[in-house]
Protein backbone atom coordinates (compact mmCIF):
# COMPACT_ATOMS: atom_id res chain seq x y z
CA UNK A 1 0.00 0.00 0.00
CA UNK A 2 1.47 3.09 -1.31
CA UNK A 3 1.11 5.91 0.68
CA UNK A 4 1.52 10.02 -0.54
CA UNK A 5 2.69 12.02 2.38
CA UNK A 6 2.52 15.75 1.80
CA UNK A 7 3.56 18.53 4.70
CA UNK A 8 2.24 21.71 4.47
CA UNK A 9 4.43 24.61 5.69
CA UNK A 10 4.26 28.11 6.36
CA UNK A 11 7.38 30.21 5.49
CA UNK A 12 8.25 33.29 6.98
CA UNK A 13 11.27 35.05 5.05
CA UNK A 14 11.91 38.20 6.92
CA UNK A 15 14.85 40.64 4.70
CA UNK A 16 16.51 43.38 6.61
CA UNK A 17 18.68 45.87 4.62
CA UNK A 18 21.35 46.35 6.56
CA UNK A 19 22.68 49.73 5.58
CA UNK A 20 19.50 50.87 5.29
CA UNK A 21 17.79 49.06 8.11
CA UNK A 22 18.67 50.48 12.04
CA UNK A 23 19.38 48.33 14.72
CA UNK A 24 15.59 48.64 16.02
CA UNK A 25 13.83 47.71 12.06
CA UNK A 26 16.40 44.67 12.36
CA UNK A 27 15.19 43.15 16.13
CA UNK A 28 11.62 44.06 15.11
CA UNK A 29 12.04 42.15 11.85
CA UNK A 30 13.62 39.20 14.45
CA UNK A 31 10.86 39.50 16.82
CA UNK A 32 8.25 38.96 14.24
CA UNK A 33 10.04 35.81 12.96
CA UNK A 34 10.64 34.33 16.92
CA UNK A 35 7.46 34.73 17.99
CA UNK A 36 5.58 32.24 20.86
CA UNK A 37 3.21 29.96 20.03
CA UNK A 38 0.53 28.70 21.93
CA UNK A 39 2.09 26.68 23.84
CA UNK A 40 5.47 29.36 24.36
CA UNK A 41 7.56 27.74 21.96
CA UNK A 42 9.59 29.87 19.43
CA UNK A 43 7.94 29.17 15.80
CA UNK A 44 11.15 30.55 14.30
CA UNK A 45 13.44 28.32 16.11
CA UNK A 46 10.96 25.74 15.22
CA UNK A 47 10.54 27.15 11.07
CA UNK A 48 14.10 28.09 10.24
CA UNK A 49 16.10 25.86 12.40
CA UNK A 50 13.70 22.66 13.53
CA UNK A 51 14.66 23.24 16.84
CA UNK A 52 12.43 23.64 19.73
CA UNK A 53 12.95 26.37 22.21
CA UNK A 54 10.89 27.82 24.48
CA UNK A 55 10.25 31.50 23.69
CA UNK A 56 11.89 34.47 24.47
CA UNK A 57 14.52 31.82 22.63
CA UNK A 58 18.50 33.68 22.45
CA UNK A 59 17.32 35.31 18.90
CA UNK A 60 14.26 36.94 20.65
CA UNK A 61 16.23 38.00 24.11
CA UNK A 62 18.94 39.23 21.73
CA UNK A 63 16.55 41.72 19.69
CA UNK A 64 14.68 42.23 23.14
CA UNK A 65 17.72 43.91 24.40
CA UNK A 66 18.59 45.38 21.22
CA UNK A 67 15.18 47.08 21.18
CA UNK A 68 15.27 48.23 24.52
CA UNK A 69 17.54 51.94 24.01
CA UNK A 70 16.52 52.26 20.93
CA UNK A 71 12.65 52.46 21.88
CA UNK A 72 14.45 55.23 24.64
CA UNK A 73 16.22 57.12 22.62
CA UNK A 74 12.52 57.32 20.90
CA UNK A 75 12.82 54.72 17.87
CA UNK A 76 16.07 56.20 16.91
CA UNK A 77 19.43 53.66 15.80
Amino acid sequence: MDREVTHERQIMLVAVDKPKAGLAQEAQAILTAHAPNAGGLCVGCYEFACMIATFPCSQARWALKAAAPCAAEGGRS
